[in-house]
C-alpha cells in the first residue's frame, strides 16, 4: 500500500496539473486578446456580459476580463470583478479557474484562525454521516417549501439539485422556483434558451431546467426586476412575496426553491438583516427547509469556511454529497443560522481534466471529442433536436469546455441520444460541426 504521504504529494501534483493546464488557457486568451483586442469595439461597455445583440458568446467576457482587466476592476471593484469573472469562467467550462478567482475575494486568514479552526476539527468527535439526498428526500415527506441555495460559480450544486429532482417531484414537488429564471410579465419559461435566464446559459443549469420540464415541474421566476435599485432587505422582501404569490392559490402546492447563498437563512446573518426565507416565513406561515450546500464545500463563499473545508475532509473520508448527523440530527457544523441541513460535498474528483460530477447522478457519460481540427480550442454540444445553425447564439449547450484531458481529447458529459457538437478556435469561430451519438 502507498504511504499516506505519497498518496498527498501525488494528489497536490495532480491538482497542480489541473490548475496548470486552465492557466495555459488563459494565456492563450491573454496572447490572442493581445494581438485581436476583440473587446476594444465594446469599449464603453459598463459589465461583462456574453451577450452581443441576441446571441451569447462564452469566450467574450473573457476576452473583456483579461484585456480590460484594469478598467473593469475600476468600475466594479476587485471583488465584483472576480466573482463575475468567475462565473463566465464556470460557463465555458473552466471550473478551475473560476474557483481561482472567486477566492481571491479571500481575506488571510491569521495564525491563531487557522489554528483554532485546526483544533475545533480536531475536536469533533461522534459525528455520523448520511448520503445527502436520502436525508432531503426523507425530509420532503412532510415539508411543503424547500430552499437551497448555491453558489454562482460552482456548477457543481446545480448538480446537486439536479439529482433531487425526480424524487422530489415523486413526492409531490411540482414547483421549481430559480432566482436566476427571466422574470417578466407574461412570460412562460417552456424552454431552454438565450432568454430563459441568466445561469440557466451554464450549460448544468440548462440540464436542470431541461429535467425539470421533461419531469412537469412548473418553473417560478422570483428575481426582483428592479433589484439594483433596491437594498438587500428590501430585494430579498420583493423575491419572498413572489414566492408566495407563487402557490398561495394552491393549497397542495410544494415548491423547492434554489437562491443565492444567504438568502435561504431563516435568521439574520448580521444585525437588521431580513433575509427572504425570514420575510417567505413571515408573510406565509410556511417554516421552510433550509439547506446549505455552499458553506461546507470545496470553495466555500468565505475563507474560515473553505480552511474548515480543507481540515474536515482531512479528517472525515466524504465521498459522496453528506450531512453530518450528531445524536441522530443534522449537525450544523458552523453555527450557520437558520439553517435546516448542511451538506457537505467531496473534493471534486476530476478525470480527464474534468470533474466527475458533471455525469449528473450517472444521467450523463463521459464522451471524448477527438481534436481533430487545426487551431481548434473550444467544444460544444447541443442536443440534435434543439440545434438550429441560424440561431446557433440563442441555444445552450448540454455541455462544453475548453479545458482538453492530457491527451489532447476533449471531454464531454453527455446522456444517451444524438448531439451536434460545434468545434471552435479561440475567436469562437466555428471549426466544424459533428454528429455524435451517445449510447
Amino acid at each position: 500500500m502507498m504511504p499516506k504521504k505519497n498518496i498527498l504529494v501525488l494528489l497536490c501534483l495532480f491538482c497542480a496539473g489541473l490548475a496548470a493546464n486552465a492557466q495555459y488557457q488563459l494565456d492563450q486568451i491573454k496572447k490572442y486578446t493581445e494581438l485581436v483586442a476583440p473587446a476594444k469595439k465594446d469599449s464603453l461597455q459598463m459589465n461583462l456580459t456574453n451577450r452581443i445583440g441576441n446571441d451569447i458568446h462564452y469566450l467574450y467576457p473573457i476576452y473583456q476580463a483579461i484585456a480590460w482587466e484594469k478598467r473593469f476592476k475600476k468600475l466594479l471593484g476587485d471583488n465584483a470583478y472576480n466573482d463575475y469573472f468567475a462565473q463566465f469562467l464556470a460557463m465555458a467550462g473552466d471550473y478551475q479557474s473560476a474557483q481561482t478567482y472567486a477566492q481571491k475575494k479571500y481575506l488571510p486568514l491569521s495564525a491563531a484562525q487557522k489554528r483554532d479552526i485546526k483544533n475545533y476539527v480536531d475536536e469533533l468527535d461522534g459525528l455520523q454521516s448520511i448520503n445527502a439526498k436520502s436525508f432531503i428526500i426523507g425530509a420532503s415527506m412532510n415539508a411543503k417549501v424547500i430552499m437551497i441555495n448555491e453558489l454562482f460559480h460552482q456548477p457543481m450544486h446545480r448538480a446537486f439539485v439536479y439529482s433531487l429532482l425526480k424524487d422530489l417531484y415523486d413526492n409531490g414537488f411540482r414547483y421549481l422556483a430559480m432566482e436566476t429564471l427571466t422574470n417578466k410579465t407574461g412570460y412562460v419559461i417552456d424552454e431552454v434558451n438565450i432568454f430563459s435566464g441568466e445561469h440557466t446559459a451554464e450549460p448544468v443549469g440548462g440540464e436542470l431546467v431541461r429535467k425539470a420540464l421533461t419531469l412537469g415541474f412548473t418553473l417560478v421566476p422570483y428575481e426582483d426586476t428592479a433589484a439594483g435599485k433596491h437594498t438587500p432587505n428590501v430585494r430579498d422582501s420583493i423575491e419572498a412575496v413572489n414566492l408566495y404569490n407563487a402557490i398561495k392559490k394552491d393549497s397542495t402546492a410544494k415548491m423547492l426553491v434554489l437562491t443565492g447563498f444567504g438568502r435561504n437563512n431563516n435568521e439574520a446573518l448580521v444585525e437588521g438583516q431580513r433575509t427572504m426565507a425570514m420575510v417567505f416565513k413571515s408573510i406565509s406561515n410556511i417554516n421552510p427547509v433550509t439547506i446549505d450546500q455552499v458553506a461546507i464545500s470545496d470553495g466555500s463563499y468565505f475563507e474560515s469556511g473553505e480552511a474548515f473545508y480543507t481540515a474536515f475532509t482531512k479528517k472525515f473520508v466524504i465521498t459522496e454529497p453528506s450531512v453530518m448527523l450528531l445524536d441522530k440530527k443534522p449537525a450544523n457544523l458552523l453555527g450557520l443560522p437558520g439553517i435546516s441541513i448542511a451538506v457537505v460535498h467531496p473534493p471534486a474528483n476530476y478525470v480527464n481534466n474534468r470533474p466527475t460530477w458533471l455525469a449528473l447522478d450517472g444521467e450523463r457519460k463521459e464522451t471524448p471529442i477527438q481534436p481533430s481540427e487545426k487551431g481548434l480550442f473550444m467544444v460544444q454540444a447541443y442536443h440534435e433536436e434543439e440545434y438550429r445553425e441560424d440561431i446557433l447564439g440563442q441555444i445552450i449547450p448540454a455541455d462544453q469546455t475548453y479545458i482538453a484531458a492530457n491527451n489532447g481529447y476533449y471531454s464531454l458529459y453527455l446522456k444517451p441520444g444524438k448531439y451536434k457538437v460545434v468545434l471552435r478556435d479561440i475567436s469562437y469561430r466555428r471549426l466544424a460541426v459533428k454528429d455524435v451519438t451517445v449510447e
